[in-house]
């Protein structure tokens, strides 16, 4: 059982721990740096350490939002509020990125595209939607109509339709007709010149070899060898 003077020790440990974590966030001529308190603006902070501690608070919560939004039985409404709430954060996030580079760390924004799918409509000034939200009621259609639009847009600079462009698709297309007998020929030809280079190697006598033939004949996939 643990005695109170080893929990005492123990406490005083995780709290000297938790001092050295919270040190390495601040900055010189800086305010203590407090994981509790969260700033209300950017602008407060003057350390990259601290500025990332907060963009990664965010990126949790975005991520978990984004997760949750996955679920279109959650409701019409629940999915609207957690789609504003996700493009809420977005903006925060962007903050704290301008900060970070500001402060001379890294440029995340590069990164940004690459991590979420998410769509977004034409004139909607950087408003994105995420998962299930993309499919509510009102939003589908348009998304539908935009793509649409697209299409005949580039049908009317090629001159062609999406139709046209199907005409010209042949059965080569989709390699319906391709013949594979002579790839087929080819690789067991240089299968064949591997092994013999292989049981040269191993200094085999002429019954030997006979003998893996015999035994290789018999099997569902025959090889072949060929005698000196």
């Amino acid at each position: 059982m643990e005695s109170p003077m080893d929990k005492t020790n123990a406490m005083l440990n995780k709290w000297v721990r938790m001092k050295r974590g919270i040190a390495q966030y601040n900055a010189p001529d800086a305010p203590a740096f407090d994981p509790m308190k969260k700033p209300s603006d950017v602008s407060e902070v003057h350390s990259i350490k601290q500025a990332e501690y907060w963009r990664g608070h965010l990126i949790k919560d975005i991520s978990a939002c984004i997760e949750r939004v996955q679920n279109a039985s959650l409701g019409e409404n629940a999915i609207r509020a957690l789609n504003d709430e996700i493009n809420r954060l977005i903006g925060l996030k962007n903050k704290w990125d301008e900060r970070i580079m500001e402060l001379g760390g890294h440029n995340y924004k590069t990164a940004w595209t690459s991590v979420y799918e998410c769509w977004e409509l034409q004139g909607s000034e950087g408003y994105k939607y995420f998962g299930a939200a993309r499919y509510l009621p009102g939003v589908r259609e348009i998304f539908e109509k935009q793509e649409a639009d697209f299409h005949k847009k580039l049908a009317q600079e090629s001159g062609r339709t999406r139709a046209d462009l199907f005409k010209c698709i042949s059965p080569e297309y989709y390699a319906f007709t391709f013949d594979d007998t002579e790839l087929v020929r080819c690789e067991q030809d240089q299968e064949f010149k591997i092994h013999q280079a292989e049981l040269q190697k191993m200094n085999l006598t002429t019954k030997q070899i006979q003998n893996i033939a015999f035994y290789l004949d018999h099997q569902e996939v025959p090889m072949r060898l060929v005698v000196d």
